[in-house]
């Protein structure tokens, strides 16, 4: 019985089967797993960089698990893979050994082996294991990180600023947290005014305004919207003067200024009115002045000629002859397209016959005494406009210009 019981205890036991090593599962390890050996306690794991078990090396202890992780993250780990790199650049080979103690008492034989491998030993062939660079797809073997966040600089997309995640939400190529317009996609990076604000999201591209004001959210930004406190995302202007029309006391006729000295919403220049305050602008007569300040409100009288200075133009304090040599004024077609006939009372004493535009300009002037004239309209543009005949009074007959 004795010699019976020696026997057994001295007794080889059986190598493990089932040994399994993952194959590109993970980055810096490789896990092995076999199945358990009847009277095994303890188990040992050898590896090699070739399919040898002679000159393969434990890479573990006598362990009790079924389980073992060969990390390259570890110093055993990483001492191995220094010696013991895949001579075929993929695989490192794998055996386990049965004992029934701590200290391998009756120790199997080697297991058949199985061979293992991670997700990327060198893809960027730089000799830099993957588990150890930081630059996964970039040859980089000086391993440079300026910003010491782990990501090397030649795959950093931000590789002066610390961002081991590389979020990037635009997807541009610039992590969020060097990207000047990092909610719009930008690789170039151009910031034309050099505000730290990139031209694809800059309410101000051409001018510099770092804080991005925008008063009246119209997306453009205080320092360059023509009107910063009333939306205009346009930008229109009319006449160049650098205010915009949705703000623009005058959007028809120049004046940076915005002088309106009867603070009525209409700038001096076209005010028909400019000291009197009259919102609405009316202008019955249709000669240029409003009626609060014309001295004639229902005759034209665009030059408001007032000869005894009562307060009163001429043109409304004609003498019944002038009413009546007034009614005699004669112009036809009207509206007028290429000619302009005019017909006058031979007791006028007609001088000069005057084409003003609705703002007052003279467009066309003739010196003539005879009492039928034509007037050549060719040059004037469609609209509403004046006539003036001089003789010793002044009278003022509307007409319209059609193409």
């Amino acid at each position: 019985m004795i010699g019976n019981a020696s026997s057994i205890l001295f007794c080889q036991l059986a190598a493990p089967t089932g040994v399994t090593a993952s194959d590109a599962v993970y980055l810096c390890k490789v896990n092995i797993t076999w199945n358990s050996v009847t009277g095994a306690s303890h188990y040992i794991v050898f590896a090699n960089n070739s399919n040898s078990s002679a000159t393969s090396v434990a890479i573990s202890g006598w362990i009790i698990s079924r389980s073992f992780d060969l990390d390259f993250n570890t110093t055993g780990g990483s001492d191995f893979i220094q010696t013991h790199y895949p001579q075929d650049n993929v695989h490192l080979y794998f055996w386990v050994k049965a004992a029934n103690s701590s200290m391998g008492a009756n120790a199997s034989s080697f297991s058949i082996g199985d061979a293992g491998s991670v997700t990327n030993w060198d893809n960027d062939k730089d000799g830099i294991i993957g588990c150890f660079d930081n630059c996964l797809t970039v040859t980089n073997s000086n391993q440079s990180d300026l910003d010491k966040d782990s990501k090397g600089d030649a795959c950093d997309n931000c590789p002066a600023i610390a961002n081991s995640s590389q979020e990037d939400m635009d997807n541009d190529g610039k992590g969020n947290v060097c990207d000047n317009c990092p909610r719009a996609s930008n690789a170039d990076q151009a910031d034309g005014d050099s505000d730290g604000v990139g031209n694809s999201c800059d309410n101000c591209p051409s001018t510099s305004n770092a804080n991005q004001f925008d008063g009246d959210n119209d997306l453009i930004g205080n320092s360059c919207d023509n009107c910063p406190n009333t939306a205009n995302l346009t930008q229109t202007d009319l006449d160049r003067d650098q205010k915009g029309d949705a703000c623009d006391n005058c959007p028809a006729i120049a004046n940076s200024a915005q002088e309106d000295m009867d603070n009525d919403g209409k700038g001096n220049v076209c005010d028909n009115c400019p000291r009197i305050s009259n919102i609405n602008q009316e202008d019955c007569d249709k000669d240029g002045f409003g009626d609060l300040c014309d001295n004639c409100p229902n005759i034209i009288n665009p030059d408001q000629t007032d000869s005894d200075s009562d307060g009163t133009g001429d043109a409304c304090e004609m003498t019944n002859i002038n009413e009546v040599l007034y009614s005699e004024i004669r112009i036809f077609p009207n509206p007028a397209y290429e000619k302009l006939s005019v017909i006058v009372p031979l007791n006028l004493k007609l001088s000069k016959l005057r084409v003003i535009s609705i703002n007052g300009q003279t467009i066309i002037s003739v010196d003539t005494r005879s009492s039928v004239n034509e007037i050549d309209l060719t040059t004037l543009r469609s609209g509403l406009y004046i006539l003036e005949v001089t003789g010793e009074y002044k009278y003022y007959k509307y007409f319209e210009k059609h193409k």
